[in-house]
């Protein structure tokens, strides 16, 4: 699963088809590999025609721009990937190590809500990072710290100031939003009031994703094995799955 999911057309005149894209300095107009792990022929040029923020769990995945990828024998490759020509972060492990950094400190959360929290405090207030399955939430809290227990911190959302971002239609980019908002929590002038404002929304039950995409392809396809219409423009195919 990415968070971000680049739509790519494989010839100018066939449909956007949705794939992975773990990177943050790919864009639209890039020339890319996708890796098609269930095709004979693994390894297909594209083209990116958007991005979007959707965190799905596409099956195919951009590799690398056509200029750093190396083909050897047996559909074997390397990728040589270009100096990165921007700072947001690709991962969640890069917003991690960001964080650190700044001396933010990690704490393993007592709820499975949370997957790791990133907390920064200071004489007047304590600014915590948290990270979910599914999107990021983010808490200020005035005075009073949060009750922790060595590593383990316990988060109460009704404390101080609480939102709840997600990463589907996030509209921004949440890994470096990550890293707005901790530069804001860390100068005590800023109330951060606009990172207080949710970002995303939950998805859709039924959205598409891999684990259920063999069913939506069934409920919709011709049943004759072709390509089916899921919508906005993107097809499923039966090689997806």
């Amino acid at each position: 699963m990415t968070y971000r999911i680049a739509l790519v057309r494989f010839t100018p005149d066939e449909r956007k088809y949705p794939v992975n894209c773990p990177r943050s300095d790919i864009n639209a107009g890039e020339h890319v590999i996708v890796h098609m792990p269930n095709r004979a022929e693994k390894l297909r040029n594209a083209v990116v025609d958007e991005v979007q923020f959707l965190n799905w769990n596409c099956v195919n995945t951009i590799i690398g721009v056509e200029s750093e990828v190396t083909y050897l024998p047996n559909q074997e490759y390397t990728v040589n990937r270009r100096p990165k020509n921007t700072s947001v972060p690709d991962t969640p492990q890069d917003v991690g190590r960001a964080l650190l950094a700044r001396n933010w400190r990690l704490y393993h959360p007592s709820s499975n809500v949370w997957r790791g929290v990133y907390l920064k405090t200071t004489r007047q207030r304590t600014a915590l990072i948290a990270s979910r399955k599914n999107g990021i939430d983010f808490q200020i809290i005035q005075g009073s710290l949060p009750h922790t227990e060595g590593r383990k911190i316990y988060i109460s959302v009704g404390n101080g100031k609480f939102v709840r971002h997600s990463y589907y239609n996030s509209g921004v980019d949440l890994y470096q939003y990550c890293l707005d908002f901790a530069q804001a929590a860390e100068d005590l002038s800023n109330d951060c009031a606009p990172f207080f404002v949710s970002k995303g929304e939950r998805r859709p039950k039924g959205s598409w994703e891999r684990n259920d995409l063999k069913d939506i392809y069934d409920a919709i396809t011709d049943g004759l094995g072709g390509s089916a219409y899921l919508s906005d423009d993107v097809w499923i195919h039966r090689s997806d799955f």
